[in-house]
């Protein structure tokens, strides 16, 4: 049975039979996207610790505070998410015992997605709870693959690994006229940290272009390769050469040529001298490929994702991500830099696909509970971008933790102050909070300009940071052209509403 089409597995860890017996009951007839729901059960925490370690796919875990011991369940949490990494698996406390300032303290303290009192467990409200964290893994988990695609060792396609390859092969040509047999083969890979992948090859190599090292792992040119890269110094045989070369600073391009017979005096010094340059003109093609082009496209499949549970519409934070480039140009940001902070702008509220449907899409004011909910979504963003080092991602990952810090040290997660905030963070958070304000949300209509731009001037030096906010308002109409270049239908009528005393969460 594949992953798409076996059941979910949820998982109740509770010491009182009767809860994970009627919890079972009302869950185990449940489906989500035609799939089924599997119900694993443990009596205590050390119980759903073998049980984690045996299923490493669990979407749910329904959890009681108290089992074998007082805290037994917030331990649990810990030890989930701090000793395993597990972040993807969404985790709702069931207790009899919530107070109110009890739940805040779960959820903000210990990476909890939800809690509901046991009471719940007789009407309907659960099955809704399970069917939202269900949604919530899913998409975490689509956004984690869209990131993991990046990442894995494989050769670029199209284009550009023909391009890598026509430079190789032109070298060799040029080798090849000054070599006895005139049978060169070539073989040039990418190195980032300790994986290497396979960019270009030809000669007794060009079956290697699709391959991935694993496959080619025990051969004589790959182990040289590698080793060549662990040492740092060239290996020279009378009918090989395999060098490395660092064209930057996280990257090492590696090259491998050999012939059937040995070299003659003039080929391995011409070999020597075209190396450099050929392996560092692939590995900046490669670079360029794998950089922020190829990173804006996971982007966009990564938004698309998110757009699927969160109602703001991709225009908005494409006005975001125009806007907050443009910012970035005007503070004296460089182009490429301001370009790279636009596009991971469009990703500042990656994490709200950790975020509770009633609490992402409640068209009232949020109450304190829902309110910590929504802050999750700071941290969960940049657990998710963080997945990938990429400039692009890096950024992105930045701006989703920092675009609600403010200025005065009143904002959150880590309650910043001032230029301790990252810049592209101070950036984004004006942006998207003027871009929210001027349209319409689920739990307001859109103002007038001239009453949003009075609550950005409002903010300076508190909310936000007085010289991007000068700069701003100074540039108002070059900032409403673009969002207007960039503008959503006009909405319907809804009745008014004034500011949510959490509008600073709500935004973006």
């Amino acid at each position: 049975m594949n992953a798409e089409t076996s059941p979910w597995k949820v998982m109740i860890a509770d010491d009182e039979p009767a809860f994970r017996t009627l919890a079972s009951r009302y869950l185990c007839n449940l489906s989500f996207e035609g799939r089924l729901i599997e119900i694993l059960e443990a009596s205590s925490a050390a119980e759903a610790k073998q049980i984690l370690r045996e299923h490493d796919n669990i979407a749910v875990i329904l959890l009681d505070v108290r089992m074998e011991s007082p805290n037994a369940g917030y331990d649990l949490v810990r030890h989930i998410r701090e000793t395993m990494g597990n972040h993807s698996v969404r985790i709702v406390l069931a207790s009899g015992l919530f107070e109110r300032k009890s739940r805040e303290i779960a959820i903000v303290d210990y990476d909890v997605n939800d809690a509901i009192d046991k009471a719940d467990i007789l009407d309907a409200r659960l099955c809704t709870t399970v069917i939202k964290a269900l949604r919530s893994y899913r998409d975490i988990l689509r956004v984690n693959a869209s990131l993991n695609a990046v990442t894995e060792n494989g050769r670029p396609g199209g284009e550009i690994a023909e391009e890598c390859d026509r430079m190789l092969e032109s070298c060799l040509a040029a080798a090849s006229c000054t070599s006895r047999s005139g049978n060169l083969s070539g073989l040039v890979g990418s190195c980032r940290l300790e994986s290497m992948k396979l960019v270009a090859g030809c000669g007794r190599f060009t079956a290697y272009r699709s391959a991935h090292l694993t496959e080619t792992l025990y051969e004589d040119p790959i182990i040289s390769m590698l080793a060549c890269v662990k040492d740092h110094r060239p290996i020279v045989t009378p009918n090989s050469f395999t060098a490395a070369y660092a064209p930057t600073n996280s990257t090492m391009g590696v090259i491998h040529i050999e012939q059937t017979e040995p070299f003659a005096p003039h080929t391995l010094d011409l070999i020597r001298l075209v190396s450099p340059n050929l392996v560092t003109s692939i590995s900046c093609i490669i670079t360029a490929d794998n950089g922020l082009s190829r990173d804006v496209e996971t982007m966009s499949t990564i938004h698309a994702l998110v757009s699927t549970r969160s109602r703001e519409t991709g225009k908005h934070v494409r006005r975001v991500g125009l806007t907050s480039e443009h910012l970035a140009l005007l503070v004296g940001v460089g182009e490429r830099e301001a370009e790279t902070i636009g596009y991971a702008a469009q990703l500042h509220d990656v994490g709200k696909v950790g975020v509770p449907d009633n609490v992402l899409h409640k068209p009232g004011h949020l109450t304190e509970m829902e309110y910590q909910l929504m802050m999750i979504h700071t941290r969960l963003g940049h657990r998710i971008l963080s997945a990938n080092s990429s400039t692009l991602f890096s950024t992105a990952a930045t701006i989703a933790l920092n675009h609600h810090e403010r200025w005065d040290g009143q904002g959150y997660p880590n309650k910043l102050h001032g230029e301790d905030i990252p810049l592209a963070g101070r950036i984004v958070a004006i942006c998207d909070v003027f871009d929210a304000l001027t349209h319409e949300r689920s739990y307001r209509k859109a103002m007038t300009i001239k009453r949003a731009v009075g609550i950005i001037r409002k903010e300076h030096g508190r909310a936000f940071d007085p010289r991007l906010t000068d700069l701003f308002l100074n540039h108002i109409d070059e900032f409403l052209a673009i969002g207007n270049s960039v503008n959503d239908p006009v909405p319907s009528p809804r009745p008014a509403d004034g500011l949510s005393p959490a509008w600073m969460a709500m935004t973006g």
